[in-house]
Formats: C-alpha cells, sequence, structure tokens
C-alpha cells in the first residue's frame, strides 16, 4: 500500500498531532559527548529498536530512534486509573506489586506481572525484525477493569499520531509505524484504545495479527531468549538476578541521546547517575553484555565536571558539581578492557580518569591525607537539596557515597575550606587502587610518563595508609586530624586496604580473625553490616547506618582476591549470595540495601529501593568465584611464597644437580625411544624404577589404550656405488620395512606431479631406488642450533593481549621438514606401485637436511591392522642434490642399500609411566597436581632435546622436592608420556580414562581434583616464562612464583598459547594445563639429537624453577584458576585447537 494515498484516505475519530523541537532545554547540564568512531557508532547501535527504553514505566514499549511508544495501562471498574508501571515500588502511593520477569537486554523478549487493585495481568512482549508483538494475559480481573492503550511522541521528538477503530498510525520524519490491537469490547477515546480484560490481548505492529499468532510468536521469543542467554549453569539463580535487575533498569536518555542503567527507575523521575553505581553497573553487565558495559562506563565518565572530576550524580536538569564519589572508575575499566582487549574503549575515557585522579590529589589532600569534602559553586537558578548542601557537612559526607555512616558523627568539618577533618582509610584504598589500575591502563597506551606518575602516586599514599595501621587493635582505622587520634567507628571500608596490597599476609589474617570474623563487629548471619554491631548506630537500622549494602561486599571481596585468605573469601561469597536469593527468590526484588539480621530488604521507612541494580553486587561475587568472570587486580592475590623453601630448591637445584646422569640414562643407555620399541621400555622401566628408589609410590607402567606396532633399526648401510663412491648420511623412516639383504640398484628419477605423469614410470621399478626430481635450495645462513630469546622477543611476548593458535603454523613446519614438492597422493600411489613392482627405496630429504643434520620422521601407519610400509629413506640434502644433479645430466646412479628393521607386535598396548609423592593435607590430599613430559622420541638419535631434556627435568625437579624432604599438601604425580610424536596420544588416553572426554565432555569425577599440569618439550633451553593458554587469572600467581627466579631470566607470563605438545590434551577438558618458555634447540626429530647437544646449566635452571611451581601449586590453599570450560567441538588431536 502506498503509505502516502493511505494517510490521504484515513479519518480519525481521535487525532493527536504533536509537532516538537528536538532540543534541550537551556538549564539542562549535558555530558561531554564520546568523541572516538567506535564509541559513537556503538552509540547509534544501541539506540535501536522497540524496548523498554522509557524510565517512567516498564510498561512503555518504545520504538528508537523515533521514540513512538505504545503505552499500557490499567483501570479498575472505579476508573482508577494506574498510568506508570515501575518495579519494587510497593510501598508508594501507586501500591501497584510487579513480579519482575525475564527481559533480553535488546528487548526482543521481555515478560512482567502486575498487581494493582484486585486487577492481576502478565504482560509479554517480542522484537522481531523490529516488529513489536505484545500479549497482555489476564489473571485476576473483574468486570469493568480494562486496560488502556495509549501511543504517544516521547521526550519532544517530532512526530504525529493518529488513531481509528483499525489501528494507530505513528508518523515520523523516518518512519510510518502501524500498530493493531486485537482484544475484546474495544473501545476509543481521545487519545487511547480501552480494551476489556476478560480476554488475552494482542497487540502488533505492521500488520494485524490475532491473538494467536501473537502469542505464538511470542514462545517463539521466549525459546530464543532463553537459547541465546549468557549459560551461567553452576550460579544459574545468581546470573538470573542479576541479568534481570541489569535489562529492566536499561533505559533510553533522551537528553544525552544515549542509553544508560540508573541504578533505579523509581529514583528520579528522568533519570539519575551516581558515580560508583554506574561504575558497578557496567562491571557487571561486562558478564554479558559488551556494549552495554561500555555505554555506561562511558555515560558516568563523560558526566566530568568542569573542575576536572566525575560527580557524585548527575540528572535531568543539574549534576553535583561541588563533589564526586569513590573513585572506582580505573579499577572497572581496566577490568572491563581485560575481558575485551579492545584499545579504543580505555582511550575513550582515559583523559577524564586521568583527570579525575590528579583532581583528587590536588583539592582533597591534608598533610598527605586524603579526605571527603565540597566545593561551593554558584548554584543559579539551582534550587535542588542536591546543590543547596555544597559547601557544608552533609555534602562532604554524601562525598563519600555512605550519606549518613556513622563513620562522620564524630569528625569535624572545616567551614572555611569545606573538608571533613578526618583521614579516610576506604578513600585512601580505593584512590591507591585507582592509581595502580589508572598506571596499568597508561602503559598499555604508551603512555610511560603518566604511568610513572601514577605509579609514584599510588606509591605515596600507599606509605601515609601504612601509618593507619593500628598493629595493637590489628585494624587500618580513620584517624581525626584534629586531635590525631584513631577512630574506632567501624565499617567495611577499614578492609579495603586489601585492595592496595599495603597490608602484608599476617595483617590481612589479623583483619580476618579479629575483626571480619568477629561476631560483635561484622560476623554474623548476614554480612557485612555498614557499621560494626556493637556501634550505638548500628540499631539504627537505617540507609547506611547498620544496613548491608552489595557495594561495600563487592570491594572488601576484591581486595580478599589479592590475599591467600580462601576462607574469609568463601565465607563472604556464600553469605552475600544467600543475602541476594533470600528477597530474589521470594518477591524477584534485588535491593539497595538490607537488614543486617533479618536479610530483609526493600522495607516501608529505611530507604531501601526494592529494585536497584547494584544489590547484584552480591551474586557477582558468585559468579567470579565460579570462573566466569577473571580476577580483576591489576598484579592479584599476594601468594603465600615460603621463601626458606624456594631457597632449598634452589640450592638442590644449582648445586646437587643429578640432571645430566638421568639425562645419559634416557638417551645414552636407553637409545631410540620410538613408542613400544625396546629402547622406549628400556627408558620407561629405568625411570619406574629410579622413581621408586626416591621415594615416590604408585610407580607403574600405565596403560592407556592399543597403540600399535613397536618398531627398531637393526641395521642401516646406504651408498651411492656410481659413477663414484659415496656413503650417505640416511636414515630409514620409523615403520617402515627393511631391504632383505644388500640391495643393489639405479636410481630413477620421478618427475610426475600426478597421477596421469605417474603412469609412464609403470614396469620400470624392480630393484631400483626412487627419488623425486627437486633440487632442494640450500640455506647459507649459519643458523645457530640454540635460539636464544632476547629480552626484547621476551617483553613481547608478555606484552601479547591475545591468545593466539601457534600449534597450527609449528605442526606445518615440523610436517614441511620431510615433505617433498610431490602431492601427498600421488606419492602414496607411487609407494603402491614400487611395492607392487618389487622396488628397493624411495629417497625423500626436505631443505633443512643440510650441514650433516637429516630430520627423519614417520614412514607409513603401526597399527597392529596396517601392512608393513615401503622403505622411505630420508638423507642428507647435499648428498640429494647430487643425486638430482647427476640424473638430470643423464649420468646413471647406482646405490647399495641394507637395511634391517625389526616389528614388535607381542605387546600392542601404550604405556605411560606414572608415580606421585602423597600429599598430607586431609583436606587436600586428593587433588593433584602433575608434571610431565613425553619420553618417546623418534630414531635417528637418542631424542635428547626432544624430549629426553623435559623427562631429565621433571625426573629432576621430583628428586629436588623428595631430597629437601617436603611434605606437600596436595598430592604430586608425574607423568612421562608415549606416542606424542604420533598426535599426543599417551596423554590424551589417560586424560580421556582418569578425568573427561574431550570429544563428549563427559567428566570424571576427578576432574575437579586436578590443580594444574606442568609440561616441559621444548628442548634443552631454559626456562624464561610459561604460557596462560589464555588463562588470564593465573598470570598473577605465576608472576609471584617467578619473582625468586627472576635473576635467571626467568619472569615472562604470556596470554598466548602453544600447542603441539602434551598440556593440549588437558586444556582440551577444561583442565589447567601449561608449557613453559625455553630456549629453542633446533636438533629435535633429526640425526643430531643426542646427549651431547644438551646444555647442563639450562637443565638445572629449568629443573629449579618447575619444581619450585609444582611445590607452590601443592601447597597453595586453591587449585588453579581455570578458564570456563570448552564448547563441544571437534578438536584437532595434535594441536587441540578447535576446528
Amino acid at each position: 500500500m502506498n503509505k502516502k494515498n493511505y494517510a490521504l484516505r484515513f479519518f480519525p475519530i481521535a487525532l493527536l498531532l504533536i509537532f516538537c523541537d528536538c532540543t534541550v532545554a537551556q538549564n539542562q547540564l549535558t555530558a561531554k559527548k564520546p568523541s572516538g568512531k567506535e564509541a559513537i557508532e556503538m552509540s547509534n547501535k544501541l539506540m535501536h529498536g522497540w524496548n523498554t527504553w522509557n524510565t517512567r514505566s516498564v510498561l512503555s514499549h518504545v520504538l528508537l530512534p523515533e521514540c513512538f511508544s505504545i503505552n499500557l495501562a490499567l483501570k479498575d471498574q472505579q476508573g482508577k486509573i494506574l498510568e506508570e508501571t515501575l518495579i519494587g515500588r510497593d510501598h508508594y502511593d501507586s501500591k501497584e506489586q510487579v513480579i519482575a520477569g525475564p527481559h533480553a537486554y535488546d528487548g526482543t523478549y521481555t515478560e512482567l506481572e502486575v498487581e494493582w487493585h484486585n486487577i492481576r495481568v502478565r504482560v509479554q512482549s517480542a522484537s522481531v525484525n523490529n516488529e513489536l508483538y505484545i500479549l497482555v494475559s489476564p489473571l485476576k480481573a473483574a468486570t469493568g477493569d480494562s486496560l488502556l492503550i495509549t501511543p504517544k511522541m516521547l521526550w519532544n521528538r517530532k512526530g504525529e499520531v493518529k488513531i481509528d477503530q483499525r489501528m494507530i498510525v505513528g508518523q515520523t520524519p523516518t518512519n510510518n509505524i502501524n500498530v493493531y490491537v486485537n482484544g475484546n469490547k474495544k473501545i476509543i477515546s481521545s487519545n487511547a484504545f480501552h480494551i476489556s480484560l476478560d480476554k488475552k490481548i494482542a497487540i502488533s505492529s505492521g500488520m494485524s495479527k490475532p491473538v494467536e499468532l501473537v502469542e505464538n510468536m511470542i514462545k517463539k521469543a521466549k525459546l530464543t531468549f532463553e537459547s541465546e542467554r549468557f549459560k551461567a549453569d553452576k550460579t544459574p539463580e545468581v546470573y538470573d538476578a542479576m541479568q534481570t535487575v541489569l535489562a529492566w533498569t536499561t533505559i533510553y536518555d533522551p537528553n544525552n541521546s544515549r542509553i544508560i542503567n540508573p541504578v533505579s527507575r523509581t529514583f528520579s523521575n528522568d533519570w539519575v547517575l551516581f558515580g560508583w553505581d554506574t561504575y558497578f553497573a557496567a562491571y557487571m553487565l561486562s558478564l554479558d553484555n559488551k556494549e552495554l558495559a561500555y555505554a555506561n562506563a562511558i555515560a558516568i565518565t563523560k558526566e566530568i565536571t568542569a573542575k576536572g572530576f566525575v560527580p557524585n550524580n548527575s540528572q535531568y536538569g543539574n549534576k553535583s558539581e561541588d563533589r564526586t564519589e569513590p573513585q572506582v572508575g580505573s579499577i572497572v575499566v581496566r577490568a572491563i578492557y581485560r575481558k575485551y582487549k579492545e584499545k579504543w574503549f580505555l582511550q575513550e575515557v582515559y583523559n577524564e580518569l586521568l583527570s579525575w585522579n590528579r583532581w583528587r590529589a590536588a583539592n582533597r589532600d591534608i598533610d598527605g591525607y586524603l579526605v571527603h569534602g565540597t566545593d561551593p559553586y554558584d548554584l543559579g537558578g539551582n534550587k535542588s537539596r542536591s546543590a543547596t548542601e555544597s559547601g557544608k557537612m552533609k555534602a562532604a559526607k554524601w562525598e563519600s557515597g555512605m550519606d549518613n555512616s556513622p563513620m562522620w558523627d564524630d569528625a569535624s568539618f572545616d567551614s572555611v575550606n569545606h573538608r571533613m577533618l578526618m583521614a579516610d582509610v576506604g578513600l585512601m584504598s580505593l584512590y591507591i587502587a585507582d592509581c595502580q589500575s589508572l598506571s596499568e591502563i597508561a602503559a598499555i597506551l604508551g603512555n610511560a610518563s603518566d604511568a610513572k606518575e601514577l605509579t609514584e602516586r599510588a606509591n605515596k599514599y600507599s606509605k601515609k595508609l601504612e601509618t593507619l595501621w593500628d598493629d595493637q587493635f590489628g585494624l587500618y582505622l580513620n584517624k581525626d586530624l584534629v586531635t590525631g587520634k584513631p577512630s574506632y567507628r567501624l565499617t567495611p571500608t577499614l578492609f579495603y586496604p586489601l585492595l592496595t596490597k599495603v597490608p602484608s599476609l599476617e595483617q590481612a589474617s589479623r583483619m580476618m580473625k579479629e575483626h571480619f570474623y568477629n561476631p560483635n563487629e561484622f560476623w554474623g548471619e548476614y554480612i557485612l553490616p555498614s557499621v560494626a554491631r556493637n556501634d550505638k548506630a548500628f540499631k539504627d537500622n537505617h540507609y547506611w547506618r547498620g544496613r548491608i549494602w552489595a557495594p561495600l561486599n563487592f570491594l572488601v571481596y576484591l581486595g580478599m582476591r589479592n590475599y591467600d585468605i580462601p576462607d574469609a573469601k568463601k565465607d563472604l561469597v556464600e553469605k552475600s549470595k544467600a543475602l541476594l536469593l533470600k528477597t530474589w527468590l521470594s518477591d524477584r526484588h534485588v535491593c539497595e540495601n538490607y537488614h543486617a539480621e533479618t536479610g530483609l530488604g526493600g522495607e516501608a521507612n529505611t530507604w531501601s529501593d526494592a529494585f536497584y541494580h547494584w544489590g547484584a553486587l552480591l551474586g557477582l561475587m558468585d559468579i567470579m568465584e565460579k570462573g566466569y568472570v577473571p580476577s580483576p587486580q591489576a598484579v592479584g592475590q599476594v601468594e603465600n611464597i615460603d621463601q626458606a623453601v624456594m631457597a632449598k630448591i634452589r640450592k638442590e637445584g644449582l648445586v646437587n644437580s643429578k640432571v645430566m646422569d638421568i639425562a645419559f640414562q634416557i638417551t645414552d643407555a636407553s637409545g631410540p625411544r620410538v613408542t613400544n620399541s625396546p629402547g622406549f621400555m628400556r627408558a620407561a622401566n629405568y625411570a619406574k624404577n629410579q622413581l621408586t628408589q626416591w621415594g615416590l609410590v604408585n610407580a607403574r607402567l600405565d596403560p592407556w589404550g592399543e597403540f600399535g606396532k613397536g618398531w627398531e633399526l637393526e641395521k642401516s648401510y646406504v651408498a651411492m656405488s656410481s659413477p663414484w663412491y659415496r656413503s650417505l648420511i640416511a636414515y630409514p623412516k620409523t615403520w617402515t620395512s627393511g631391504t632383505n639383504g644388500l640391495q643393489k640398484g639405479e636410481v630413477i628419477l620421478i618427475s610426475a606431479k600426478d597421477s596421469v605423469e605417474l603412469e609412464a614410470y609403470r614396469n620400470k621399478l624392480k630393484g631400483n631406488i626412487l627419488i623425486f626430481d627437486d633440487l632442494m635450495t640450500y640455506d647459507h645462513s649459519n643458523r645457530p642450533a640454540i635460539l636464544r630469546r632476547s629480552d626484547e622477543d621476551l617483553k613481547k611476548l608478555g606484552e601479547v593481549v591475545e591468545s593466539e593458535d601457534t600449534a597450527a603454523l609449528r605442526r606445518r613446519t615440523e610436517r614441511n621438514k620431510t615433505q617433498n614438492v610431490m602431492p601427498r597422493g600421488v606419492l602414496n600411489a607411487l609407494k603402491r606401485m614400487a611395492v607392487k613392482e618389487g622396488a628397493t627405496a624411495i629417497l625423500s630429504s626436505s631443505a633443512d637436511n643440510h650441514s650433516g643434520t637429516v630430520f627423519v620422521l614417520q614412514g607409513g601407519p603401526y597399527k597392529i591392522t596396517d601392512p608393513d610400509n615401503f622403505l622411505d629413506i630420508a638423507i642428507g640434502l647435499e648428498d640429494y642434490n647430487t643425486i638430482v644433479r647427476l640424473l638430470r645430466n643423464k649420468i646413471p646412479v647406482k646405490m647399495d642399500v641394507d637395511v634391517k628393521t625389526r616389528f614388535q607386535t607381542n605387546d600392542t598396548q601404550g604405556y605411560n609411566v606414572i608415580a606421585e609423592i602423597p600429599g598430607i593435607d586431609k583436606d587436600l590430599k586428593e587433588e593433584v597436581v602433575m608434571l610431565g613430559a613425553h619420553l618417546d622420541s623418534w630414531p635417528a638419535a637418542t631424542g635428547a632435546t626432544d624430549n629426553a631434556a623435559g623427562v631429565c627435568v621433571m625426573m629432576e625437579a621430583i628428586r629436588i622436592l623428595k631430597a629437601i624432604g617436603v611434605q606437600p599438601r596436595r598430592t604430586i604425580r608425574i607423568a612421562l608420556w608415549s606416542g606424542e610424536e604420533q598426535g599426543l596420544l599417551g596423554s590424551r588416553g589417560y586424560v580421556k580414562k582418569t578425568f573427561g572426554d574431550a570429544e563428549t565432555m563427559k567428566l570424571l569425577p576427578a576432574h575437579d581434583k586436578l590443580s594444574a599440569y606442568y609440561n616441559l618439550d621444548y628442548g634443552t633451553g631454559k626456562v624464561l616464562g610459561i604460557h596462560l593458554q589464555g588463562n588470564e587469572a593465573a598470570r598473577n600467581i605465576f608472576q609471584q612464583w617467578f619473582a625468586p627466579f627472576n635473576d635467571l631470566r626467568a619472569k615472562t607470563v604470556t596470554i598466548q598459547n602453544t600447542g603441539s605438545t602434551d598440556h593440549i590434551s588437558f586444556n582440551t577438558v577444561g583442565l589447567p594445563g601449561f608449557q613453559f618458555i625455553q630456549d629453542r634447540l633446533v636438533t629435535q626429530h633429526s640425526n643430531m639429537d643426542s646427549y651431547d647437544h644438551l646444555m647442563p646449566d639450562d637443565l638445572k635452571q629449568s629443573a629449579t624453577i618447575v619444581a619450585a611451581f609444582v611445590y607452590n601449586t601443592a601447597m597453595r590453599n586453591q587449585k588453579i584458576p581455570r578458564k570456563e570450560l570448552p564448547k563441544l567441538r571437534s578438536v584437532d588431536p595434535v594441536t587441540g585447537f578447535k576446528q
């Protein structure tokens, strides 16, 4: 239908015309606009579609950017109307009760129930392809009760609204919106539809749709929402509470054209943003909605005043120009950045955060202590209480964010300088944490001078904070700057120093034991009261006087994460969760604050809003503990490192090392260690027996599953006999056949690139040796055998911000070392032809096989059912090129070949070597720390750097721990793997039978018992750091563990992945598996991989550091943090990366 012609035929019963200017009133103080392209694009993307954008009513469905709305109201049989509906104002005059149901952030599905004046309805909505569907289902209604549907253009936006018997039409400069209503007893008034509540009512845009179709669309939208919603399966009720309150408080700010999340819809007629409240909203939103997290953090930061601070509050018409609020902005911004790693976000808010940080030190410092204050300003026409109290004590209290806290009851106020004369422990702690966080942000953005300035400022105030520690009392205390005496009005803010890592672990432990767990102060069924229970103000139970506040608990929790105080942290998390769920499960309320004795929230006359988003911080702690959010701290929890044990490990590892004795047994004494070969079994039995002699228990050869044939080379003689004699550097590949004695034959040059060209050689192969027509390029650069990483290399590695899939590239490189130019399909066809015709052997090489080094890998399959493989001989590049050049010049080449190989088929099981040091802690001994390396090798040498080096380091680490007499809390288990070179087979088999199946993600009970697995497989080079494998939460732990060994160059921690070795087997089932960063030696897989290429000092250093890591993991109160379990997808069995 032509919309223009339709408009001419429209005969409305009622016509509402609105022609408005969309500018903002002159007295409105607007926020700074986002300046970056990304921020602007993100903001525009958010301001789109149907949603409950109107802060004044949750039953107002608004289309953005048009600002056309469909507003629902209830009318009872006496004619009273509930025009605007809000959640949690049960005690207000309107008296409506709203049960908040599911709400997609983007409005694609919403649901709630409203009860008012004996009317009860369920209202569901869906937005599909920018069309609106609303279903109103009466649950309780009397004759005469009705629903009012009022269309409007909101916020002075241009447009007109027309109503007739058939439809509502909203005409805007950019769009025409048709809305249809299907219901019973439809009556039209001057500006609304009145529909009886005796049946379901359907509202739809676009085209008229019957109730049944709208109901079906609603059901589909609900199912889609439930299937696509973030899955927090470990704590679903907590996540439901947090997501729901955040979604229902997502509104449109028409004055600044932005999407924001005010703390509550009931707090103001329009909107109000409080400083720390909004930053905390951004923190919570960062779990599952990046754009809204960014939008809120940017919105409150851009409210910065002309003086350079983020205000206490900003709302329609004014902002607090005299005062700020607790400084949590940089802490939150840094945490969000750590999750999403987008620098533009930091750039968008950095200047304002830096300005705010500098302002605080310049304007709220008295003799090095930070205090709260308020700066009088020209109020103009602003007569609000928020403004008229500026310059007074009350406004200084408001700056604390804890408006009527008893902390300030005894404080003096400097009415000349407008400062509260109380050095504030909580304020100083948050400011130090702000400096630390912002310094990290500055470094990320390359602002080195700012980072230095901020670090120096953090150090300055940290020293001053130390002076507020009362050693006799065991707590940091506020200080009266008039009398110089400490204040004993105790609040949870006195635990905030934990955020800064200024307290020692001993001090932190005292704070917990003497005060956190003190039932006269903070401990109880519900915690943490905003003032100590023995304070005279506790009984007031009014606002910040005795009630429990989520942000206080949350900030204390963040501080606890810095320390090894697991019991206190666990108790705080569990009790906070229980408090949140008490009102959520009963009333679906998330409260502003809670009664510290009954656990109730939202009661009348307590100043407790019943639907206030920061109350969900009580649950965010549990979400973080369940691993859905990584640790937010700059350098994280302070680890309890036993330096005396570290010194013993260092001495035993560097001075009394036996690592080279172990290496001799694994290499020279055992020989090549192809899986299931005699050499492998010699090494495996040596390792088992040696571990037993050192005192380990349960030492055994542990079967992991079917492997296949063993193989060993018994004899090899390969020479060119004509046109002149030359003994070749040549090695038969693994699992290939021999020659049945000395064979003499001509060499045939094969030039076929496909199966058609291959036919030219049919019936010409018998008794001959085959070589591909491919001259290898000789690399004249003298590459060092050992690739030492420079400090600059390590610095760059440590600065990597994303996990990179490096394993696939490495694997391709390995495969290319013996891969010829002939396509694999043609090569296999040639081998089949060679076997059929009775050829002797095929020669192969690669560009890396030069200067006497030959890389030798696998010549074919090894399963017991596979036929023997045709003899494939890897030779040096120089020999290979000599033969090719001769043949290209028509000079015949003859060769002598005598190869004897032997297959082992009596036992085709694969075996790993396993042994343990039992744990002794009654609560932790069932948990396990694992270290390991693969024992198998390739046949051309004795596999010294790949991977006897890893084996002897791990065995030496175990020896060190036994030698110094450690008694680990957790069990320490060493594993020496087989089948690694064939695709991590030994470790994969072990993980599958012990922890879980990566293909089905069916996990076994032991999965929860493993703390970490440490792997070593990158040669003889020293340990320089560790790969986090994307597990950012472990960074701080490992950085601290490396600290005692920084002088040995062990310090780099990189988020980057690395693969192709056995830690991947653990990663694929969601277990923390780590590979150490090492200098690389390029002899692996070659005939040069022998004992003499091992570097004793490097191996000693590596064993020392591994021993320290294993010990610290075994002694730590908590297991190493884990990433979220991987989703069920196919996995490359070699690299471990998702396909």
